[in-house]
């Protein structure tokens, strides 16, 4: 049985490629082709996308570190079946489909909530306000959190979204080594992002070790370029 997987696309968009470069061996083609278009009738898939299973119309069946990126992946999933022309009867619902992982992404979530870093400029009325990275760290009187640095992050990094496993880390909460390490295991709540629904696992916060917030906030090139490849099939 074919099965195609949000974890996975970077093999499956190779697999996919193939199909369309000259010199593609007709029958591999034909087999990939056939294939990934019946994976993508899955019960995580179009299925789910037909069933409405989600109350904010962007499914997907596990919520891990990273998902925002995974988000970003399902919604290529089914915008791959426009790009290659797989089937024209299904080529508008997966349209649809694929921009609803973008919608998630823009607020429509259980957060309300833009998972773009500092998007207020740019029309947001609520977006990440701070992220895990080196360059907008924790306490930066530049860079850290909008309205108390001077400038906040910068615009349009993708955070890494709700993160159910997120937990302190081990050492709390007195053997990180000093007391004031071991202070910091309790310098602000982190319930969210534990103890949540997965999609509601999600703190905005940049806290380093033994915090540890880059489990749910940080950024990568990987996520950053998933969401922009999906965004960019449904701007115009």
């Amino acid at each position: 049985m074919a099965y195609a997987y949000p974890f996975e696309l970077q093999q499956q968009a190779a697999l996919l490629h193939y199909t369309s470069v000259a010199g593609a061996t007709a029958a591999v083609a034909d087999a990939i082709r056939s294939a990934y278009r019946a994976a993508m009738d899955g019960d995580d898939n179009l299925a789910a996308f037909h069933a409405g299973v989600d109350p904010y119309l962007a499914y997907l069946k596990d919520y891990t570190w990273g998902s925002d990126a995974i988000k970003s992946h399902q919604g290529n999933m089914f915008y791959d079946l426009v790009t290659y022309e797989l089937d024209a009867s299904v080529s508008a619902d997966a349209a649809r489909a694929a921009a609803r992982y973008v919608h998630y992404l823009h607020g429509v979530n259980p957060l309300g909530l833009v998972y773009l870093s500092n998007m207020g400029a740019y029309g947001a009325e609520r977006s990440a306000s701070e992220f895990y990275h080196t360059w907008f760290h924790d306490g930066s009187e530049r860079w850290d959190r909008v309205g108390v640095s001077t400038y906040g992050p910068a615009p349009g990094f993708l955070t890494g979204g709700p993160s159910p496993s997120y937990d302190k880390d081990g050492c709390c909460p007195d053997g990180c080594g000093s007391p004031e390490n071991n202070a910091i295991c309790d310098a602000e709540p982190v319930s969210p992002p534990k103890d949540q629904p997965a999609q509601k696992s999600y703190k905005d916060f940049n806290t380093s070790w033994p915090l540890n917030s880059w489990a749910v906030t940080e950024n990568s090139n990987g996520y950053q370029a998933s969401y922009i490849r999906l965004l960019s099939k449904l701007v115009r």
